[in-house]
């Protein structure tokens, strides 16, 4: 005997087999309930355990869960990006190499942390390899998001999953995977060098060259274009960037920085930038970003250089510095 008492033809062949009966799926009392838990809720032998998705942790409550990031910071040089630890700071830096692309001199960039993809634009006399890439945060998975020149700024929308970007005299904006885009905003004669857009309170802001920090909305509507700081003819503002938590908006200016306390009406009076910092004429702080509620972390020359902008007021500032490969 086959052992066989019963045979139905399959093709072209089985990969899995399940019966669907009372005693394999028996009704019974859950255990988790949406109300138990803010985002998972996984049965256990005596109840049940809350859970969080990937980078987010439990709180104590058992209940809630909070977004959890690394204390780290990337930086570009000429032809590669380096993370470097911020807590404790210490000059551990972790290079990520650039396979596919060594134009790297002068480039503008942005993350979105939380798909964990670098965003860059690649600087070169061949019109052929300009355009704008994505990585993942281990160097690999490199590929041409929008084939199209960004000698300005690239900022991530991380609510709405755009990316917007600047180049001389137009502002753009597409999906994150560039499989849509489209200008935004053209304005003849401005220099746009650095862009940031705030999705929380729906503005974009840009650092024009030789002029001075403007914002418009993010639909790019020209009637919302604004000057917010005059800068002179010789200024260089770059590096753009916010603190949500005191409501204002940082920037350096050649060997300075600034903090400028915002102010979604601007009819009654403009915001006036205060210097925060000044280093040496011979410094040129090229970026920055805002670290906690206290730091401020900036690159000049071949330094990655942190000081507590809410307590240093002085020119003479106690700063950490990190040097650069």
């Amino acid at each position: 005997s086959s052992g066989i008492n019963a045979e139905w033809p399959l093709r072209p062949g089985g990969m899995g087999l399940r019966i669907y009966h009372p005693v394999i799926q028996p009704e019974s009392t859950p255990r988790c309930r949406p109300d138990l838990c803010q985002k998972l809720c996984l049965p256990i032998p005596n109840g049940y355990q809350c859970a969080c998705p990937t980078g987010h942790s439990l709180l104590p409550d058992n209940f809630n869960c909070a977004y959890k990031m690394e204390n780290f910071a990337f930086v570009a040089t000429k032809e590669m990006i380096v993370k470097t630890a911020l807590e404790p700071l210490e000059p551990v830096l972790q290079p990520i190499m650039f396979k596919e692309n060594k134009y790297m001199e002068g480039t503008f960039w942005s993350v979105d942390f939380h798909e964990n993809w670098v965003y860059y634009n690649t600087i070169s006399e061949n019109i052929s390899q300009i355009s704008i890439r994505r990585m993942l945060f281990d160097g690999s998975d490199s590929k041409v998001v929008v084939n199209e020149k960004s000698d300005g700024g690239l900022s991530i929308d991380w609510l709405n999953e755009k990316i917007y970007w600047s180049s001389f005299e137009t502002v753009s904006v597409g999906e994150l995977d560039g499989s849509v885009h489209t200008t935004l905003l053209q304005k003849e004669g401005f220099d746009f060098r650095d862009i940031l857009v705030d999705p929380c309170n729906g503005y974009i802001y840009l650092a024009a060259l030789g002029r001075g920090i403007y914002r418009c909305s993010m639909d790019g509507d020209i009637s919302s274009f604004v000057e917010i700081v005059r800068l002179g003819e010789d200024s260089m503002p770059s590096g753009l960037t916010l603190d949500r938590d005191i409501g204002a908006l940082f920037f350096a200016n050649m060997n300075s920085i600034y903090k400028l306390k915002l102010k979604l009406k601007l009819r009654d009076s403009p915001p006036v930038p205060e210097p925060i910092i000044n280093r040496p004429e011979r410094v040129n702080i090229n970026s920055l970003d805002v670290w906690g509620r206290d730091w401020i972390i900036w690159t000049e020359n071949y330094n990655i250089s942190a000081t507590d902008y809410k307590k240093e007021k002085s020119t003479d500032c106690d700063s950490a510095l990190i040097p650069l490969l």
